[in-house]
């Protein structure tokens, strides 16, 4: 018996030509960011700031401004690149950049986060037949839709033609 090659691509439409410059992308998936992993985040990357692991100096911090510990920023990145992956990079075959990146609002255990995106560049590669550039802006929200981080993304993307599976 052979061996069969299934795709595990949630979506059919995330190929470089399947893109163009302006597509917005309204990504339908939201997370909601607990504090243990942001705990184990932030220890585990050797992030020693306090306020994102200790909720007892939190609540005296800066005066009592901030309700809860913050989210650590990496980590709030990592959410909402990852809630952008199933539209635009399940084809990626590498990260190239990120730029650009903002924080915008603190974003607190709890919270949701949502992600909408906006193409800003394709290009096909003169060394690569098989993939391009693909630059796109992330945007990162709350449950309340403050924006929360924005940034850019520059990946590798496969071409529909080339495709194994």
């Amino acid at each position: 018996m052979g061996v069969q090659n299934l795709s595990i691509l949630t979506g059919s439409h995330n190929y470089l030509e399947d893109f163009n410059v302006g597509d917005k992308i309204s990504h339908r998936r939201g997370r909601t960011v607990d504090a243990s992993e942001n705990t184990y985040f932030t220890l585990t990357t050797l992030n020693t700031a306090s306020p994102h692991f200790n909720k007892h100096e939190m609540e005296t911090y800066m005066g009592g401004r901030f309700p809860e510990r913050l989210v650590n920023g990496g980590f709030t990145i990592c959410v909402v690149v990852g809630l952008t992956t199933q539209d635009i990079a399940e084809n990626a075959i590498d990260d190239l950049s990120y730029t650009n990146i903002r924080m915008l609002t603190s974003v607190h255990p709890g919270d949701t986060l949502y992600a909408n995106s906006e193409i800003l560049e394709t290009r096909d590669l003169e060394d690569r037949t098989d993939a391009g550039l693909l630059r796109y802006r992330f945007e990162g929200t709350n449950q309340r839709d403050e924006p929360v981080v924005r940034g850019e993304r520059t990946i590798l993307l496969k071409k529909r033609a080339f495709d194994s599976f």
